[in-house]
């Protein structure tokens, strides 16, 4: 039964109204004394936060300070800003800053199962999951993947490099935003289910990490249906590009998952008692979450989500920083010379080894070439590149992967920096502004790696947010950066297509992950 425009006004005149004589309800009425913009009347600052919205809640940080109150709809809600303000919060109060924020269009999808958007004692167990399989031990014995899919990449760029037929360089054809994307999916789906997709314009391959990107895009932005519960009966399925972006890569992570319990874990069966599945020791990340599962700890939509929260994450996040430690390089060639005499000086007697082409096939996804790759470890070799270690926390400083974090709930009444917070609460990491604030650093516009090779007086950056629920996957991300750019410093040259003095855009797009703009590069072989 359709609902006539007149009923739709009628509705809309009943709730402005029932809003206007309305008492302010509790939450509202403690954080009232919080400072903040002005909010406009059953929208709140949801108008205020199109587009950069990072950027929208850096000039009310500079206007505000570091902690203020704006208005998502009838969602009150606390920004939080620098250091000393997000540990008062996270860290002396860590339980009750815990939970997340449940918005509706993210249960819709993910029913509160998954890693990034379960609370309670749920969530405790999953993260437990995967902590035990993300250990620097186990990493190390993972460690040799990465290279792999670092010397496939490598590879590419140097198809670039060779496009030149006077051995001055090449310039890649189309952007390579993409390609260094599917680098970092390809590190996720080896880590879990020991496959990759091949290094080459496919127009499947190319269409899901678009698919992904427009995803993280998407899922960081504020719809009016989550945060004003008379407009969700009528905007429920909006955006539609958000629902069929994550159908899309659920169905897909559900088809490779269910594969891989075919293919690779024939010890468990519905045959196998409680006593074998819990006696079984899992190879992966993927196979821990599915003995979970086995033994009902877990959902099987829990399994889904929190392996899409992975590959995600891992993809999105990790690629746009491997982009804008690109840029970065490309930005400020003084700084991508002294890298490569660092890396050159520390690696020139390292010989190559073979590396292992064993677990790495799997369907017919898979390339099966074998490779070499330099005989470097992130886990020995970072002292020997103290100013490499310094570029990568100074590029997670400047361009923080993810901005604003994912919302958080406060569970009991608190008192941060003097003002009384309401339980009930949405509560927001402000990243952003905490890594390019003065209060975090001396001249914070300047793209500066050594404020961070000393160690006593280095900023703290919280890249991954801060607290309970940072992100698991730190060490992955970590070793991937750093692996990554040994080997890109060390093989190639990289600067702008046109010359030297042009620099490539690095303001980056709003997303729940930082998004690097589309750029082309010129390389050449050292």
């Amino acid at each position: 039964m359709e609902i006539s425009s007149f009923t739709i006004i009628l509705i809309i005149i009943f709730v402005l109204l029932k809003k206007l004589i309305q008492k302010e309800d509790r939450i509202h009425r403690i954080n009232k004394n919080i400072p903040g913009p002005k909010s406009k009347f059953l929208f709140g600052n949801l108008f205020d936060l199109k587009g950069q919205v990072h950027e929208k809640i850096n000039e009310w940080y500079e206007q505000y300070g570091s902690i203020y109150r704006i208005e998502f709809g009838s969602v009150s809600t606390v920004v939080l800003s620098e250091y000393s303000t997000l540990k008062e919060a996270f860290i002396d109060n860590g339980e009750i800053f815990q939970s997340r924020f449940q918005r509706k269009s993210r249960t819709a999808c993910n029913k509160e199962l998954n890693l990034a958007n379960s609370n309670g004692e749920y969530f405790n167990h999953l993260k437990k999951t995967l902590a035990n399989e993300m250990t620097n031990q186990k990493m190390k014995k993972k460690e040799k993947i990465i290279k792999r899919q670092v010397f496939l990449l490598s590879e590419f760029f140097n198809e670039i490099s060779q496009q030149s037929p006077t051995n001055s360089g090449g310039i890649s054809k189309e952007p390579i935003n993409n390609i260094i994307k599917m680098y970092s999916l390809n590190v996720m789906l080896s880590l879990l289910f020991n496959i990759h997709f091949p290094y080459n314009s496919n127009s499947y391959q190319e269409e899901l990490i678009i698919t992904i990107t427009r995803y993280f895009k998407s899922t960081g932005l504020p719809y009016p249906s989550d945060f004003i519960p008379t407009l969700y009966p009528f905007l429920k399925n909006k955006p539609k590009e958000y629902f069929e972006d994550y159908e899309s890569v659920k169905k897909l992570i559900t088809k490779i998952t269910n594969d891989y319990q075919i293919n690779h874990m024939l010890e468990i069966n519905e045959n196998s008692t409680i006593e074998d599945i819990e006696n079984y020791q899992p190879k992966n990340i993927l196979e821990s979450l599915l003995k979970q599962y086995k033994l009902k700890n877990i959902s099987y939509d829990g399994v889904i989500g929190s392996l899409m929260d992975l590959i995600l994450a891992g993809s999105d996040t990790t690629g746009n920083t491997c982009l804008f430690s690109i840029v970065a390089l490309v930005n400020n060639s003084n700084i991508q010379e002294k890298l490569f005499n660092e890396i050159s000086n520390a690696f020139k007697d390292e010989d190559e080894n073979d590396i292992d082409n064993e677990n790495l096939n799997g369907a017919n996804i898979i390339t099966n070439n074998s490779s070499s790759l330099d005989n470097l470890s992130y886990f020995s070799d970072r002292i020997k590149t103290p100013y490499l270690v310094a570029f990568i926390k100074e590029v997670k400083r400047y361009y923080p992967s993810a901005p604003l974090s994912v919302p958080h709930l406060l569970t009991e009444d608190c008192e941060i920096q003097g003002y009384k917070i309401s339980k009930g609460t949405q509560i927001i990491q402000n990243i952003y502004s905490t890594h390019l604030s003065p209060s975090f650093c001396s001249n914070p516009l300047e793209f500066y790696p050594e404020r961070f090779l000393d160690s006593n007086n280095e900023p703290k950056i919280i890249p991954f947010g801060i607290g309970q629920r940072k992100c698991p996957g730190e060490n992955i991300f970590e070793i991937e950066i750093y692996v990554f750019l040994v080997n890109l410093i060390k093989k190639f040259k990289l600067s702008h297509p046109i010359n030297d003095n042009y620099q490539l855009n690095d303001r980056g797009q709003f997303g729940l992950s930082l998004q690097c703009p589309q750029f082309n590069i010129k390389v050449e072989s050292r």
